[in-house]
């Protein structure tokens, strides 16, 4: 593989995404586009209106409830049919004779189409084009319908106005216009995302294949920084070339913390570019060269490279932190799954990111961690302080940028020492038992940290609501209250009711009072004492309620009080010492342009306040705070005092008044048997107290199961993948490795299969609860309200009003909310007539209610509803008359918090389950540990004596009491043993006859030799005595000869009886760097060849005989220097290198080398390819290295020269 495919790749990935950004750019104006995109979507859909228009009118009686668009079959007075009642037209907008027209309505603008049925009837089908409430929360939200309009920056205007004319059957309709301050997102164009995403995927092909040569090429440093390049300086490129599409995933308005990081889809699109770069890393960190050179660097530079490594570490278990502290500083997704079980597309990717976070993190601990280990393998104790340190540097670093990161200093501190005492970093090349020990403890490691993190957060969200709430809504004045007065002021003012009450000297004026505290005045005002006074137009009491006229009673108020920025509406602070908040409204009723009378509303807040079930549906988003917030209790204090209070928490029993004093109060808050109190005081030195629960510490560890059953997902994830490879290469796992993983999937699979049918029964069984539970409330309130409308049913003169009173007496009396319909369908009274009268929902009742009670007679109906994007459950009861048993009315209870309910039910449900789970699977796995320790035990003993069996040594037979399939195998290892005995015995004696015999040829070839010269020597000598030639000469020269000879046999004798007697080496401490400089010196002076020795900074230390050493390498260096050819010089080249745990001398030639064919014969003894010699120094060497614990061996090359490895362990320091 070259660089020219990779090219290729490149060239045409760039040329792709470069027609992408050319296609992209050379589009339509963007307005067009999207006025063209609208118009065709309402085209269709109209088209799939008259469809279903279609079917409707060719059944003989029309089934709505077939039909997925809103009908309605209307007459000239009344709605006779509907399928949904989300709106409902007023019947006098659609009289008229038109086809199709556009309706503007304050409720918001639909698209009507209409076909005649017969003469009296007709169709109607409407189509949502924007809906607009009057309150705006995160159930209603006022918008263009999103499946017709892709942007909500559009504007539909009359024909007359500006803009793109809509066109249906050559008739014009309406107008569309994109509104000026469009925003810069387009909606997605998915052809040019598929071709710029094959490009980005060619361009990823072409750096794999880059990568890859680096790779191959061992240039492992270049391709880590190739992939940094590539993925970190692409995805920079990426931001900056590329506008974010328009979906929730990439919407800045859920997410945003920086330029980088502008949504959730750029941010896990980061943390995937910088996850690549950090997997290659860990697979390949040991190949590095830089990584060897450390590893070779002098005491001081290996302590400070410690140092930054473990500060490292420190930084990289800080990274899902940082991840987690961003997420919750930057939007609303909560983490938290004791919040909610809701998990969306932004949620999903958050935790994503979260969880490659913790995967990164992982991957560069190992990585840090096992080079420190490297570093300091001799120097294991100096770790303590290099930990110390790099905390210091950490804390220094935390006080400079001024963040709390003690959290994560903790658990990387815990968790680093954890893995440096186990050693666990060096057990992740294979998979072992150990394996699954150390991704287990990572696995617990991560989860606390990401636990410990969400509750942190969410505490310190938690703490700053509560100041929010204290400072926005409590310390000040009602801000809720005073909005919701200023609407009832407003309804007050125009109810025709009051108004004629009011204005008629003749009618009873209580029922007014009755009917604004219970139909005006709401749940939410339960907190205040109310007073409502009733004045005529001249200023005087209706009924006495107060000795103050009107001019009096208002101008006394006004001197102390604040106007508020609603019409009529005033605002007095403690008024009194009983009442730390007052509110007067004075509502001018007015008739045919006349004031009638006043109405004044007098409200001070109570000592003790209730609880209400005022709906969030109708709290706006500006007053949510209260709802959210519903866990709070709050208590006003003036001078130490309570003077009102709040809630679940009891104030008075167990709130200390000394911590009014106390700063901390004010600052941060403070947590005290299970609560969070913040204080907030006022001009006036009021303090409001607002508490919550603190953290639970059952919600703690419910994350910590949650994240730790994720961390075992992709374990087993993992091991699915890793085991489907192993059989691809047929490699084999660990046997206790294999053991664990059958057990685990033993215990897994079923445990998982119980919990999640539990979790499903559970949640069945909850929901059926919950709907008996509305059934029953529904059946109670339905047979008490019966006879009341039966009863107005049969009086045609009795007003609504008292039918709409009654029912929210019932209401309030059962904590619910309820709603009463006619036996047709139509809306009776209401306990929120807010609800309608803001037109959040029609009058019409559920067509599937109407059907099961009306048409089907269930006494009975339990059915889920939608308003916006609220889903809850309503519960329905047919009223049927005590006397004739015909259905008079339907009573419905919706019930706006049921998902709620139901959810918090499920949270408890899953909480306890995956806790269990989480426990459960703890203890399994160290009752699991033990016992697979158990069922190996057996085998590890069997190996262990096993591998002391030889045949040089006496083999003891193993004991077994056991009577299984271990005691038969111990049983046939001992006959084994046995056998292996008597062969050992009769081996022993052969070897040593073919010993003798090999000694005594070998000896009587080495002895031979020189006896033959002095053999011929002395016949000389002989011969010159009987010539008597014999000179003093040659005299002198054959006893020399003869003294030579007699010199080879004292040598040869002398090898022979050193290699027979050496001794057993004395094993002592000994500096191998100074023994290497000794013998190199006796070498100095030899004149055929040079030695150079290279050595580290640093003494070796080793177990040995210094003597016997010396021998052996003087031996080796020896043969290295006599391995050349006549004449040539010969370069030795002594170098001492060190592992992690032994140390490698290697003693390099550039001799002739050996002949491959000899090799395997290099060490016995007598061999030599040495002319003269005992071939015993080889021999003598191997035995010494390995009676010192080492081992030797040698690599050749023909004509080059030789290499001896000799490893011998490093000695504990």
């Amino acid at each position: 593989m070259n660089f020219n495919r990779a090219f290729i790749f490149f060239f045409i990935g760039l040329v792709i995404v470069f027609v992408g950004l050319q296609r992209n750019g050379a589009t339509e104006d963007p307005t067009q586009v999207l006025l063209n995109e609208i118009s065709f979507r309402i085209t269709q859909e109209i088209k799939a209106l008259d469809v279903e228009a279609a079917q409707l009118l060719q059944q003989p009686s029309m089934d709505l409830s077939t039909v997925s668009h809103s009908f309605f079959v209307m007459d000239s007075s009344r709605v006779v049919l509907w399928n949904k009642n989300e709106f409902l037209p007023d019947l006098r907008t659609v009289q008229s004779d038109f086809s199709i027209r556009l309706l503007q309505w304050p409720r918001g603008i639909f698209l009507l189409k209409k076909w005649p049925v017969n003469s009296e009837t007709f169709l109607l089908g409407v189509i949502p084009f924007q809906n607009r409430y009057k309150i705006n929360n995160r159930y209603l939200i006022s918008g263009w319908n999103k499946e017709i309009f892709t942007t909500q920056d559009v504007a539909i205007r009359e024909i007359t106005g500006e803009g793109y004319p809509f066109i249906w059957q050559g008739k014009e309709i309406f107008k569309l216009a994109i509104t000026s301050n469009a925003p810069q997102r387009t909606a997605v164009d998915w052809w040019n995302l598929a071709i710029i995403s094959f490009g980005i995927l060619i361009l990823i092909t072409g750096c794999y294949q880059t990568i890859s040569v680096f790779h191959q090429r061992r240039k492992f440093e270049i391709a880590f920084v190739g992939l940094l390049i590539f993925f970190i300086g692409g995805r920079t490129l990426m931001l900056q070339l590329f506008s974010s599409p328009d979906i929730p995933l990439f919407d800045p308005s859920y997410f945003a913390s920086s330029s980088y990081n502008r949504s959730v889809g750029d941010l896990f699109l980061n943390t995937v570019c910088i996850t690549v770069p950090i997997v290659y890393l860990f697979y390949n960190f040991h190949r590095f060269s830089l990584i060897k050179k450390m590893l070779a660097f002098h005491l001081a530079k290996r302590s400070a490279m410690a140092v930054v490594l473990i500060l490292l570490g420190y930084f990289s278990v800080l990274l899902p932190f940082l991840f987690i502290e961003t997420i919750f500083h930057n939007s609303s997704i909560t983490l938290d799954v004791t919040r909610t079980l809701s998990f969306d597309e932004l949620r999903i990717f958050s935790f994503l990111s979260v969880i490659i976070a913790c995967i990164c993190a992982f991957m560069l601990v190992h990585v840090f961690a096992r080079l420190v280990l490297g570093i300091i393998n001799n120097h294991r104790i100096y770790f303590p302080g290099y930990l110390a340190i790099a905390i210091a540097l950490f804390l220094l670093y935390s006080f400079a940028v001024d963040r709390n990161y003690l959290l994560s200093l903790l658990v990387a501190s815990g968790y680093l020492l954890l893995i440096w005492i186990i050693e666990l970093p060096k057990n992740l090349k294979r998979t072992t038992y150990v394996t699954f020990i150390y991704l287990f403890v990572a696995i617990v490691a991560f989860s606390l940290l990401g636990s410990l993190s969400i509750k942190k957060f969410v505490l310190e969200d938690k703490v700053n609501s509560q100041f929010r709430f204290a400072n926005a809504f409590l310390t000040d004045r009602d801000y809720l209250g005073e909005y919701l007065l200023g609407e009832s002021i407003l309804r007050i003012s125009n109810d025709p009711f009051i108004q004629t009450r009011l204005g008629s000297p003749f009618l009873s004026k209580a029922v007014v009072r009755q009917k604004v505290k219970q139909v005006y005045l709401n749940a939410y005002f339960d907190k205040y004492d109310i007073q409502i006074h009733l004045f005529n137009p001249n200023g005087n009491s209706f009924d006495n309620s107060t000795s103050l006229g009107f001019i009096e009673l208002i101008t006394n108020f006004q001197q102390k009080a604040t106007k508020t920025n609603y019409e009529g509406l005033y605002f007095l602070k403690n008024s009194s010492e009983e009442a730390t908040k007052r509110y007067l409204a004075v509502i001018p009723v007015n008739r045919f342009g006349m004031v009638t009378g006043y109405v004044v509303l007098d409200l001070s807040l109570k000592r003790v306040i209730p609880r209400n079930v005022f709906p969030e549906l109708l709290l706006d988003d500006r007053f949510i705070q209260y709802f959210k917030n519903r866990d709070f209790s709050y208590a006003f204090f003036n001078e130490n005092q309570i003077t009102s209070s709040f809630g679940d928490f009891n104030f008075e029993k167990n709130f200390e008044i000394d911590q009014l004093a106390n700063a901390k109060l004010y600052n941060e808050g403070i947590s005290d048997n299970g609560y969070i109190h913040v204080g907030v005081e006022d001009e006036q030195k009021t303090v409001t107290v607002v508490s919550s629960p603190s953290y639970s510490f059952f919600n703690l560890i419910t994350n910590f199961s949650f994240l730790f059953i994720i961390g075992l997902f992709i374990i087993l994830i993992g091991l699915l993948v890793y085991g489907a490879n192993t059989l691809y290469q047929r490699r084999e796992l660990n046997y206790s490795a294999r053991i664990q993983l059958y057990v685990y999937l033993a215990f897994i699979l079923p445990l998982v299969m119980v919990s999640a049918t539990t979790l499903g029964l559970i949640n069945r069984s909850a929901e059926s609860q919950l709907k008996e539970e509305y059934v029953e409330k529904s059946k109670t309130i339905g047979e008490r309200f019966a006879p009341l409308i039966d009863a107005f049913l049969k009086n045609g003169s009795a007003p609504v009003n008292d039918i709409e009173n009654q029912l929210i007496d019932l209401a309030k009396l059962a904590n619910v909310d309820a709603s009463v319909f006619s036996a047709s369908g139509v809306l009776m009274a209401s306990s929120q007539p807010l609800i309608y009268e803001d037109r959040i929902m029609s009058v019409l009742i559920d067509h599937d209610a109407l059907v099961a009670i009306a048409a089907h007679n269930e006494q009975s109906y339990v059915g889920n509803e939608q308003i916006g994007s609220l889903s809850y459950n309503s519960s329905y009861y047919g009223m049927r008359s005590p006397e004739s048993g015909e259905l008079i009315g339907i009573l419905s209870l919706p019930f706006f918090e049921s998902a709620y309910s139901l959810e918090k039910t499920r949270i408890s449900v899953m909480s306890n389950i995956i806790n269990i789970f989480c426990v459960v699977f703890i203890l399994f796995s160290i009752l699991s540990f033990f016992a697979v320790r158990w069922l190996t035990f057996p085998l590890e003993f069997i190996t262990r004596t096993l591998r002391r069996t030889t045949f040089t040594e006496s083999n003891k037979p193993l004991v077994w009491h056991a009577n299984d399939e271990i005691g038969l195998m111990v049983n046939e290892y001992n006959k084994m043993v046995e056998n292996l005995e008597q062969s050992r015995i009769e081996i022993s004696r052969i070897q040593k006859e073919s010993a003798w015999r090999e000694i005594a040829k070998q000896v009587a070839h080495e002895v031979k030799n020189p006896l033959t010269p002095m053999k011929l020597t002395l016949q000389q000598m002989e011969r010159a005595l009987l010539t008597d030639s014999l000179s003093k000469d040659k005299t002198e020269k054959s006893v020399q000869t003869l003294l030579q000879q007699v010199e080879i046999l004292n040598d040869i004798a002398a090898s022979f009886s050193a290699f027979a007697r050496m001794p057993a080496p004395i094993l002592q401490k000994v500096e191998l760097t100074s023994l290497l400089k000794r013998v190199v010196d006796l070498h100095s002076d030899y004149q055929e060849g040079t030695v150079k020795l290279i050595l580290p900074d640093q003494p070796v230390y080793i177990m040995g005989d210094d003597q016997l050493l010396s021998r052996v390498f003087s031996n080796i260096i020896l043969n290295a220097l006599q391995s050349g050819e006549e004449g040539s010089k010969i370069e030795v080249i002594i170098r001492l290198s060190l592992t992690s745990k032994s140390c490698i001398i290697s003693i390099s030639d550039n001799g002739k080398g050996i002949d491959p064919e000899l090799g395997e014969k290099i060490f016995l003894p007598h061999f030599s390819t040495k002319k003269s010699g005992s071939g015993l120094g080889l021999a003598i060497a191997r035995q010494g290295i390995e009676q010192n614990g080492g081992s030797i061996r040698f690599e050749t090359q023909a004509g080059k020269g030789t290499v001896f490895y000799v490893e011998i362990k490093i000695a504990d320091r």
